[in-house]
């Protein structure tokens, strides 16, 4: 567990540094350095067990461009938590909508899994912007660029709402390329 987070850490950090100087360097063709939030983006992170026996095991965050983040009932650490609904910040909402831009998500296969695995949970990511969606599923595996994505959601929202998987906690799952 220690040692997954750690690696994201510095892969992220890599990425960051690495990313930042190339960008500087050798810009995207059609890259704006002030990417704009689509006025339809939306994005809901999902997890749930593989074998759901409560409803309130499955955990959904939605947020949509106008900062507006919605948050299923769940089974929190005090017991049973609320739908509830609140407002992240406009830099919340381009961190999330740069990130989903970056790990070039609408490029991603849309069901990643580990076939040795049974029960365990999965992770859903569900992304619109400018008019187009897709959705990805990773079942009992990390996947770096969806993996990031997650994080970048769950450190812009409460902590008792964050949506959390096995694959960001139990280092032992294995890790796939895209």
């Amino acid at each position: 567990m220690k040692g997954y987070f750690q690696s994201l850490f510095f892969n992220f950090l890599f990425l960051a540094l690495f990313g930042g100087l190339a960008a500087l360097a050798f810009p995207r063709a059609g890259f704006s350095q002030d990417l704009s939030v689509p006025d339809d983006f939306e994005i809901t992170l999902t997890s749930a067990p593989n074998l759901l026996a409560n409803p309130l095991e499955k955990q959904s965050i939605v947020i949509k461009a106008d900062g507006t983040a919605w948050f299923s009932p769940r089974i929190g650490d005090d017991g049973q938590l609320p739908g509830t609904e609140t407002e992240l910040s406009a830099e919340a909402i381009e961190a999330i909508y740069k990130v989903v831009d970056e790990r070039n998500f609408f490029e991603l296969e849309s069901f990643y899994s580990d076939p040795d695995i049974l029960d365990g949970d999965y992770a859903e990511i569900t992304v619109t912007a400018d008019g187009v969606s897709h959705q990805v599923r990773t079942v009992n595996v990390r996947l770096f660029d969806f993996d990031l994505i997650a994080m970048t959601i769950n450190a812009r929202v409460p902590k008792d709402r964050t949506v959390i998987y096995n694959a960001l906690i139990a280092g032992h799952y294995r890790e796939i390329e895209r």
